[in-house]
C-alpha cells in the first residue's frame, strides 16, 4: 500500500480498484494440445486401472502376512482416557 508506514494502521479510505489489463497468452500449438491429449489418456487410463483394481480388492485378504505386518503395542491400554484442549 502506497504511504504505509510500519506500525500505523492502515488507511483503506484512499483504495481504488487496479486498472490492470489481463494478460493475455498464446494458444497451444497442435502439437502441444497432441502432447496434452496423450498424457491425459495415459493419466486415465493408470486411473482406471487402479479404481479397478481397488475395487476388486475390498476389504482385502486377512492372511499371516497382514496380521504379521500390524503394529504391535508394548502394553495394553487400560483406564480411564482424559482429553484436555487447555491452551487452545
Amino acid at each position: 500500500m502506497d504511504g504505509a508506514k510500519e506500525g500505523e494502521p492502515l488507511d483503506f479510505s484512499r483504495a481504488h480498484p487496479l486498472d490492470a489489463a489481463p494478460l493475455k497468452g498464446r494458444s497451444p500449438t497442435k502439437e502441444e494440445k497432441r502432447r496434452f491429449a496423450e498424457i491425459s489418456a495415459r493419466l486415465k487410463a493408470r486411473y482406471d486401472a487402479m479404481a479397478t483394481e481397488n475395487a476388486t480388492v475390498g476389504d482385502g485378504p486377512r492372511d499371516s502376512a497382514f496380521f504379521r505386518d500390524l503394529p504391535v503395542d508394548d502394553e495394553r491400554i487400560s483406564g480411564e482416557v482424559v482429553l484436555s484442549f487447555k491452551g487452545r
